[in-house]
């Protein structure tokens, strides 16, 4: 009888946790997905309500909405909204509006401005090569309403055919936007027949900063001998400003004299040329630099400075300076903003040999919360890798008491899909308990099934 009695007990309980846990799924099957909610929101929303959420939504960078946005414009009458809209497809590269912004550009006037100017920027994003013919069109136009406009977007879409046009422009009346425009188009189209326009404007101290910088660093588009031995000849300029761009001219060139420059820059005495150099090294993989460096990561008075020779050293594979990044990391003397910015250039550029020093570390912030800003940078850092290696630590975040570490961990989780830590994501997405990470952790499972993403640990 007793046995009888448990036995019937037990159905019970089990019968109403069913009930229970039916109710609960029911309830939880009708909240919505982001998802959801945001193509419903598209649908029938203000117009102010949807222009808010396209810069959520570039925000985000998750740009599934293409066939929603094209749906919603043509349908609506809000210029206003249009506009929004094209900044959506600008941050997707999205053509659904191709064929609209093509039609705009042959026949503007009776469109709005801004309209017009945000159709170029499209074409110019989208680099969409058919918008040529239109867009020189609209350049060469006696009215002159769109010449700075399409100034700024022929270099992206012409060809080199229109430079002896561009080049002829810059002499008559233009204004300096323009004149800075066409100048950039001309080195985007290696205008190599205007090599000595271009020369002579980078070296004419009369020309303001701003156009002279412009040459400079339109030589550096342009393949000719001449254009890079102009460019080792102004170097010496005294303007600071015209040697930033000269090293970024010279990041595109290869030859030996170029190099030389460029490793010579490191340790001039404006932190901007030291920026440029510390980039075009990284450009080139110039490993011969490696010493020079080394030392403005350990002494450079800038830290902006610092932090970029951090990536450079990690970026050319300089062996003493992965030793000393995997230090910095370790380091607890050194400031918090360091180490992270030593595991993250280590972790982009050599992942393999630094991820298990960066996860040590990142262990040990789990257990000190005077580290915690150092645990979140690491957190963002590793969620940006598709590896089986970050399983463990994804974890040991997810298990964490603090919102911001467990939210950390589920942006981890939905880059790799770890199996055996579904489990915990699932719970994450049901318990109230859970806060703002109960939502996250529903939508990141919705977007791991939209996306088929498949589990890290199947690339073991």
């Amino acid at each position: 009888m007793t046995v009888r009695r448990i036995i019937l007990s037990l159905f019970c309980v089990f019968f109403v946790f069913s009930a229970f846990a039916e109710d609960v799924t029911s309830e939880d099957s009708e909240e919505k997905t982001l998802f959801e909610e945001r193509r419903e929101k598209i649908s029938y929303g203000l117009d102010s309500e949807i222009e808010t959420l396209i810069d959520e939504i570039i925000k985000d960078g998750e740009f599934e909405y293409g066939d929603d946005f094209f749906a919603l414009f043509t349908a609506t009458r809000n210029q206003k909204l249009k506009t929004k809209i094209f900044d959506y497809c600008i941050a997707a590269k999205d053509y659904h509006l191709m064929t609209y912004a093509l039609d705009i550009l042959k026949d503007p006037i009776d469109e709005k401005r801004s309209m017009v100017n945000k159709v170029f920027e499209y074409v110019s994003a989208l680099e969409i090569k058919e918008a040529r013919e239109p867009v020189l069109n609209l350049l060469l136009e006696e009215d002159g309403s769109y010449v700075e406009a399409a100034a700024k977007v022929i270099g992206k879409i012409g060809a080199a055919e229109d430079s002896a046009q561009l080049a002829e422009m810059l002499d008559s009346a233009v204004s300096e936007n323009t004149k800075l425009y066409l100048i950039s188009s001309l080195g985007e189209l290696n205008a190599v027949q205007s090599v000595k326009t271009i020369v002579e404007l980078a070296k004419d101290t009369s020309e303001t900063t701003a156009v002279r910088m412009a040459a400079a660093e339109a030589l550096g588009g342009i393949e000719s001998q001449d254009a890079i031995d102009a460019l080792i000849s102004i170097y010496e300029d005294n303007d600071a400003n015209v040697r930033v761009s000269v090293i970024k001219a010279l990041s595109k060139k290869t030859d030996e004299n170029s190099k030389s420059i460029i490793i010579t820059a490191v340790k001039d005495s404006f932190y901007k040329v030291r920026l440029a150099a510390l980039q075009a090294i990284i450009d080139q993989n110039i490993q011969d630099a490696s010493n020079v460096v080394l030392y403005r990561a350990k002494n450079d008075a800038e830290n902006v400075v610092k932090h970029k020779s951090y990536e450079t050293l990690s970026a050319i594979h300089s062996p003493e300076g992965i030793w000393y990044l995997l230090n910095v990391i370790e380091d607890k003397k050194k400031s918090e903003t360091d180490r992270a910015k030593a595991a993250a250039v280590l972790l982009k550029y050599n992942f393999d040999s630094s991820i298990e020093p960066v996860k040590s570390v990142a262990r040990e912030t789990l257990d000190d919360k005077r580290l915690i800003k150092l645990r979140y940078a690491l957190g963002k850092e590793l969620a940006k890798y598709t590896s089986p290696a970050i399983e463990d630590i994804c974890a040991a975040y997810i298990i964490s008491d603090d919102v911001a570490t467990k939210g950390t961990a589920l942006d981890m989780f939905e880059k790799n899909n770890f199996e055996s830590l579904r489990p915990l994501v699932e719970v994450m997405s049901m318990d109230d308990k859970e806060g703002t990470n109960k939502k996250k952790a529903k939508n990141v499972l919705d977007r791991i099934e939209r996306n088929g993403i498949a589990s890290a640990n199947l690339t073991e």
